[in-house]
Parts: C-alpha cells; sequence; structure tokens
C-alpha cells in the first residue's frame, strides 16, 4: 500500500509507511560490511612479532656490486647488469655475525646509468660511501628486531635504502640488513646512528667491469 502526499496541485510524492522502512541499526551494519569489504581489510589485525635474520656471512671484502639490485643488461639496454646473483646477496647478507667488531662502514648504491654525448647509455656505476667513527651507536641500531604483522594495511609506498657492509681490522666484510616496520619500512634508529660516522672516501666504480671488490681506502 502507498500514500501519496500532495505538495502542489497535479504533483504528489510517494511516501512509505514507517512500518515498512528498515530499521536503522541494520541499514548501519550494512553500511559497515560494505565498507570492510570494498577496503580489502582485516578488522582484527594480528599481534606485532619481533624477529632477527640469521648472521650474515663475512667474506673477504666488500662486494657493492653483490648486495645492490640488478636485473638483465645488455647494449643499449636501460637497466643495470647483472653482475651477481640477487638470491646469493640475500643469503650473505643478515644480521652482525657474533663478534665481529666494525672499524669502517660503507653505504652501496643501486646503479645509476653513465651517459654518453647523445644522452645514451653507455655502461654503469655504483657509489660507496665509506665511513669511520665510533660505531657503538650503529651496533646497537643494527640490533633493533624487524617486526612482523599479520593483516595489516600498509601504504602501497617503499623506499631505496643503500646496502650496508661493515668492515673490520682486516678487512673483512659482513652485509647487514636494514631492521624493518611492520610495513618494510626502515627503522629510525639506524640511519639516526649513521649520521654520527664520518664520511672517510667516495668511490665511484663501473659495475659491468669494475675492479676487484674493494677493502676500503
Amino acid at each position: 500500500m502507498q500514500f501519496r502526499l500532495a505538495f502542489s496541485p497535479g504533483r504528489t510524492r510517494p511516501v512509505t509507511p514507517r512500518s515498512l522502512r528498515p530499521p536503522l541499526a541494520l541499514v548501519l551494519c550494512s553500511l559497515v560490511l560494505c565498507a570492510l569489504l570494498l577496503g580489502g581489510c582485516n578488522p582484527m589485525p594480528a599481534d606485532v612479532t619481533h624477529y632477527t635474520p640469521a648472521p650474515a656471512t663475512v667474506v673477504d671484502a666488500v662486494d657493492c656490486e653483490r648486495s645492490v639490485s640488478k636485473v638483465p643488461y645488455g647494449p643499449g639496454s636501460s637497466s643495470p647488469p647483472l653482475t651477481g646473483s640477487p638470491s646469493t646477496a640475500a643469503v650473505l647478507a643478515g644480521s652482525v655475525p657474533a663478534g665481529f667488531v666494525p672499524v669502517k662502514l660503507v653505504e652501496c648504491f643501486p646503479p645509476d646509468p653513465a651517459l654518453d654525448a647523445q644522452g645514451q647509455v653507455t655502461g654503469w656505476t655504483v657509489k660507496q660511501l665509506w665511513f669511520t667513527g665510533d660505531f657503538a651507536a650503529v651496533l646497537a641500531a643494527l640490533a633493533v628486531p624487524s617486526d612482523s604483522q599479520a593483516g595489516i594495511a600498509c601504504l602501497a609506498i617503499g623506499e631505496i635504502l643503500p646496502s650496508i657492509w661493515l668492515v673490520n681490522a682486516e678487512g673483512q666484510a659482513a652485509n647487514v640488513v636494514w631492521p624493518l616496520d611492520v610495513c618494510g619500512m626502515s627503522k629510525p634508529e639506524l640511519r639516526e646512528a649513521l649520521r654520527g660516522l664520518t664520511l672517510s672516501d667516495t668511490k665511484i666504480l663501473a659495475a659491468d667491469s669494475g675492479p676487484a671488490p674493494e677493502r676500503g681506502p
């Protein structure tokens, strides 16, 4: 049954009786359910857990090319060279090995293109920044565990982090990983600790035919 309410001669608007309207609580629950389904998020994320990666493998010298991102490369390609296996690099990287005492730290940055006068890619270079100083704060920051949380909704953003190598007095090196939060972003402690070190040298190496791994200045 419908009722009609007149607003002006010749014009009417249907009116639904109050008894036929859906309950307000049902409408609100439906809206909340739709929002959760459309958002694709978990209304009850799991608890935050913490983990520390296995210790990094100690190698004879810093090898920046092994630890930065690489994809296949060819003449005229706009992609950096494949000079090492990313899976191998992942196996070597980890937390600070027990008893490892650093006297230098190296930041390795992803390859940059080398361009000729016409702007064509002729090769690739990898930048190394060498640091010295008091490593107490750095080691404390590296000891901070990473976080993990199932069901958490994170923004679709990322960050490009330099690969970090610690070097001891014998020239041996360990590729250590950045502690990460639940969204895979770097925790602030290490970045703050790195500001306390002193930059001692900057090196630009050819990524496709560079010299042997560097032991430092």
